[in-house]
């Protein structure tokens, strides 16, 4: 060989060498920044020991006496895989703003008042766009799709400031490039300007509230609590003091607000238990007195804000494009509330999805929960002169599991601005999610499990409340070490619209059952899952020990299972129909008070499996009773889902978690949308 040859074989050997370093190196570092981002708590984190199984036994709220209500720790190490506690980027458009509302003084035959306006920045780019904006009105009326503009013409913004009618609520910006080479727009070229696409980068959408109407005029004394609650979709109270804790902080430490710490959902999902916080009522009543049929309206039941709207409140309802009473729902024939977003928003969530506003986490460069958060804060600067109640539900970046640390920022300024502005001071907040956990690979985790019951609830008083009520304050911290649910927030607020003047308040309240008790009275000790209405399979004041996976009965157990949701499909031909496959998780419930069936009355065992089936890998967790003297088992029917799954072939409010489609969407469409189950 040459020297030529031996000079690029020597070459080749240390080419070779200096790429294998390299790319250990690499991976090197990328195992300590993956390591450094699952170990990162933050400073104001807890110090927690390692438990695999969350010992319910020993960590009780103390209060009870007949429910193991247990306490979780919320930086348990095993489930810190599932969550991230620094916040994913959106990838939300780097969008320069040159348009925003306004409200400027307007001086007419009825007096002063302010009037909306289109504001324009100094800084925008006169020589390289025009701009024009139309007003929408949408169909206050299903389906809520349509919308019409207010003339044929998209009207052309000259001024910097551009006045509105009082009545406009929404209006859409369009910008478009001007023509080179001509200088400048004349009139006589905007009918072939206005037919160009427009430039999506610079379109915008401007939201403002007319000033609702002059209240009807009250006793001086009658001095009225504006009411404000607040719902984050699927956020337990563990996973808000986890990712959320700036949040967290903030309300205990500075606002002071009462941490309902025994907090627990009513049913499986967000209709369920949003009927008990807004109606009062469980899901048999509902289905028995105002919505008899699925494809029903919700208009004839008696909602909360209905109760306040008698007694003179302006009252509105606003959420994100994912709809409660909406999705796979028949929602509202008429606007239930003096200010409706939903018809807006759908428009919105629609335009979003087709990502003409950049992708369906944001409206332009701001997410989707920030935007809810900027109307709230205008809502309630606006309505602040009246009495009023305000209801905003924000779901949809929080859907999933790990994505709660991206509300946390845009909710500590909302709290702030509302401290900062003085709305607190005549105004009581519930602030509170609807259950925890919905589905997906973290429910493999017991404790996620236990979470999924958990949600949290978070009330703000305002301290001449709270002086001039001392008793029923009282009564109210002893309250959050006892166990709560929705239909006590309901009856609360209820109890607030009794009295003529909420700041002396009435000491009895009328309307008091068992499961629905105003927290300004004292909730009993020995609640328990039976008073409270909950269901077995809901239920989390029992206490369960586990039982070996391969015993005969336990299989039994599990077969009896897969036969009872097949049967249960029956007539669904769409749907799979089930074999078991795994048996994940078995338990038996050692007696403890609390539960629906004690076991020394009925004779029977409870127990509690999870089963994983096939085809597709469907997880349930079932409850099931042995009858002890006969050895007959049967199934519960409250069956949770535990994995994500789609409902596009069955409509059945009772049956879609158990179904799983024959003909499913693809993986991406499954990512995407089926967090979004109900």
């Amino acid at each position: 060989m040459t020297l030529s040859g031996h000079i690029l074989g020597w070459r080749w050997i240390v080419r070779r060498k200096v790429y294998k370093l390299i790319l250990r190196t690499i991976l090197l570092l990328m195992i300590c920044l993956s390591f450094t981002y699952l170990s990162d708590r933050g400073p104001d984190q807890y110090e927690i020991n390692y438990h695999k199984r969350p010992s319910v036994s020993s960590t009780l709220l103390k209060e009870n006496t007949d429910c193991a209500f247990p306490i979780l720790d919320p930086f348990e190490p095993a489930m810190k895989r599932f969550f991230r506690l620094r916040s994913r980027r959106l990838g939300c458009s780097q969008f320069v703003t040159y348009f925003s509302e306004g409200m400027t003084s307007n001086l007419s035959v009825d007096g002063d008042h302010d009037q909306p306006v289109i504001q324009r920045s100094a800084d925008f780019p006169k020589d390289k766009f025009t701009c024009c904006f139309e007003v929408m009105n949408f169909l206050q009326r299903p389906p809520y799709n349509y919308h019409e503009k207010e003339g044929k013409v998209c009207k052309i913004i000259r001024e910097d400031v551009t006045p509105l009618r009082d009545t406009v609520e929404h209006v859409f910006i369009k910008c478009f490039p001007l023509i080179p080479p001509s200088p400048r727009l004349h009139d006589a070229n905007l009918s072939r300007v206005l037919h160009l696409r427009s430039h999506p980068d610079h379109n915008e959408i401007l939201t403002f509230i007319p000033s609702p109407k002059a209240p009807t005029p009250t006793h001086p004394e009658d001095e009225r609590l504006n009411v404000i609650i607040f719902v984050l979709d699927s956020i337990s109270r563990p996973n808000f003091i986890r990712q959320m804790r700036h949040s967290f902080s903030y309300l205990v430490n500075e606002l002071h607000a009462v941490d309902l710490q025994g907090y627990a959902s009513v049913g499986v999902g967000t209709l369920i238990n949003s009927f008990a916080l807004l109606l009062g009522k469980t899901y048999a009543e509902v289905r028995n007195t105002c919505w008899k049929r699925d494809n029903a309206t919700f208009d004839h039941c008696d909602w909360i804000w209905k109760h306040f709207s008698k007694k003179g409140y302006t009252t509105l309802f606003a959420e994100d494009y994912h709809s409660v009473y909406n999705f796979y729902l028949q929602g509202f024939k008429t606007p239930p509330t003096s200010y409706y977003l939903y018809p807006f928003s759908k428009w919105l969530g629609y335009r979003v999805l087709k990502e003409d506003f950049g992708n369906k986490d944001c409206v332009r460069n701001t997410s989707t929960v920030s935007k809810l958060v900027e109307y709230a804060k205008k809502a309630s600067s606006v309505l602040s002169s009246v009495p009023n109640f305000q209801l905003y539900w924000a779901s949809l970046l929080n859907y999933l599991e790990t994505d709660a640390v991206l509300v946390d920022k845009p909710l500590v300024e909302l709290l702030q601005f509302w401290n900062q502005s003085g709305i607190l001071n005549n105004t009581v907040v519930v602030l509170a999610s609807d259950h925890g956990w919905k589905a997906g690979d973290i429910m493999s985790h017991s404790q996620a499990r236990l979470e999924n019951r958990m949600p949290f609830c978070f009330l703000l008083f305002p301290k001449r409340f709270q002086i001039l009520n001392p008793e029923a304050y009282q009564n109210l911290l002893i309250n959050k070490f006892r166990v709560t649910t929705h239909h006590d927030v309901h009856a609360t607020l209820l109890h607030i619209l009794q009295s003529n003047n909420a700041f002396n308040l009435k000491s009895h309240y009328e309307g008091t059952e068992a499961k629905s008790r105003s927290l300004f009275l004292p909730i009993p000790k020995n609640r328990n899952c039976e008073m409270l209405g909950i269901q077995e399979s809901w239920c989390i004041c029992g206490v369960y020990k586990p039982i070996p996976k391969e015993s005969e009965l336990t299989n039994q157990l599990a077969i009896t299972a897969v036969t009872g949701i097949n049967k249960m499909l029956e007539g669904y031909r769409k749907c799979n129909k089930y074999q078991l496959w795994n048996i994940i998780d078995a338990e038996e419930k050692v007696g403890m008070p609390g539960a629906l069936q004690d076991i020394s009355k009925v004779g029977r065992k409870t127990y509690r499996l999870v089963i994983q089936v096939r085809p597709k890998g469907a997880s349930f967790q079932v409850i099931l009773y042995k009858d002890e003297s006969t050895g007959n088992i049967t199934l519960d029917k409250g069956i949770f889902r535990l994995n994500t799954f789609l409902h596009h072939c069955i409509h059945d409010q009772q049956l879609y978690r158990l179904c799983t489609c024959k003909k499913s969407w693809d993986n991406l469409s499954m990512q995407r949308y089926s967090n979004g189950i109900w």
